[in-house]
């Protein structure tokens, strides 16, 4: 049964008898029958080796067919993707003709003639988002330190800990680098409708095209409101998407934060 249109691709790649292929996305988008999906062009952590089929599902075709992707080239027309045949699958193969093993995840990668050019996002390892809060200082100020209240100074030391590139979601200013200095403000998603989140998420999604780094992992340390609309497209950009204060009371989140403050290296 075909459970999606990347189906055809794991029949095409199950045929294939090479241990590797190089293929170009509009070949990929003629053996599924329709148009790969912007962020597959933009994104190398679409083409991350996953096997969630509810959130890869690309993968799930590939990842059955005893491949994983080993390089990817994004650059418009001329993209491309390799699939190499998963080692365990080649020695399967040899031995007894078997089209299927158990294939270990890996990560992607893309040459490295693709590095960013330079005005284009760094890379690092991991991303930070840190929602605004309420309590703030009555004086412009760096957004680092323009929010005040218990929960953003614990969430702050933790993602300045980390050494990794972190952003502030602001009701009011979309997306925050941390230095950038802003006024005092009342806006909150809390009491936004509907239709005014989904503007400000796709305001905020806009500018994180521009700003965030290439990385494998984002962390999100916001509440649902923050979030409900982002989710979607973080997946789609980042191979990790953790939201670990999800579901806990605001007295949980500090404990948490405190739990990782105390086991920190001196």
């Amino acid at each position: 049964m075909v459970v999606s249109k990347y189906d055809a691709l794991r029949i095409w790649l199950a045929g294939i008898s090479d241990a590797e292929v190089t293929v170009s996305f509009s070949q990929v988008e003629k053996i599924i029958g329709s148009g790969l999906p912007a962020s597959a062009y933009k994104y190398p952590a679409w083409w991350s080796n996953q096997t969630d089929a509810s959130t890869h599902p690309q993968a799930r075709a590939w990842v059955d067919a005893g491949f994983a992707v080993d390089k990817i080239h994004q650059a418009g027309s001329t993209s491309w993707v390799r699939f190499q045949r998963n080692s365990q699958e080649r020695a399967m193969r040899s031995s007894a003709g078997t089209e299927h093993a158990a294939i270990p995840t890996r990560r992607c990668g893309t040459p490295k003639q693709l590095a960013p050019k330079s005005g284009q996002p760094l890379s690092s390892s991991a991303v930070y988002l840190v929602s605004c809060v309420s309590s703030k200082q009555p004086v412009r100020a760096p957004a680092r330190e323009l929010y005040v209240s218990t929960w953003f100074l614990k969430a702050r030391r933790f993602v300045e800990a980390t050494g990794m590139p972190w952003f502030i979601l602001s009701a009011e200013h979309g997306l925050l680098n941390p230095e950038e200095e802003v006024a005092p403000y009342e806006k909150t998603l809390n009491a936004m409708a509907v239709n005014e989140r989904r503007t400000w998420a796709r305001r905020v999604i806009d500018a994180m095209d521009r700003r965030l780094p290439h990385a494998d992992r984002v962390v999100v340390l916001a509440g649902a409101r923050y979030r409900e609309f982002l989710l979607g497209y973080l997946k789609e950009r980042f191979r990790i998407v953790e939201v670990p204060l999800a579901g806990l009371r605001i007295g949980e989140q500090l404990s948490w934060f405190a739990r990782r403050e105390k086991n920190a290296p001196d």
